[in-house]
């Protein structure tokens, strides 16, 4: 009798060893983030859109680059009608949107700072550059040329006033 006993607790542990093998590690949920996963993470501002790292968000939200690439193609339409210092010979556009290091331009203002975005609209150019200026003095001098001798390159760019602005390379000061 014990012998069956022992048979039958061993044909058990056997067959919850073999339940358990079957359904793996089901503890482990996690995720790597990606644009596409259906949750808002990583530096995304919308569910997979928006950020440095995914596609901008339907709607007309940009990534702080795209905004101020936007910027700078508002100003610089019709030979700059906006902004007179975002022409040829003056402030570049990689200079505006990177700054004169490199990482100190209108996209570094606006990582500090993302609700400037919502001043973008590239639709509506005049509107875009009256508000810009009147949101940052910084930008407003970048747009006019007004940054000093070889300034202008962009630093502060899209608003954030304290932010870079001191000088940059290809300006008409």
């Amino acid at each position: 009798m014990l012998r069956n006993s022992y048979k039958y607790l061993s044909a058990m542990a056997l067959a919850s060893l073999f339940s358990l093998a079957a359904c793996g590690d089901d503890d482990d949920t996690t995720v790597d983030p990606t644009c596409s996963d259906g949750i808002q993470n990583q530096d995304e501002t919308g569910v997979d859109c928006g950020g440095a790292t995914c596609n901008a968000c339907d709607g007309g939200e940009f990534t702080c680059t795209q905004a101020c690439e936007a910027v700078y193609d508002c100003g610089s339409a019709d030979n700059g009608m906006l902004c007179p210092a975002f022409v040829p010979g003056g402030v570049d556009k990689a200079s505006f949107v990177n700054g004169p290091n490199g990482n100190d331009g209108c996209a570094a203002t606006c990582e500090g700072n993302p609700l400037l975005i919502n001043l973008v609209d590239p639709d509506d150019c005049p509107t875009t550059v009256q508000n810009l200026s009147g949101a940052s003095t910084t930008f407003k001098d970048s747009c006019e040329g007004n940054m000093g001798t070889g300034g202008g390159g962009g630093a502060g760019g899209a608003g954030g006033g304290n932010a870079g602005g001191n000088g940059g390379s290809g300006g008409n000061g």
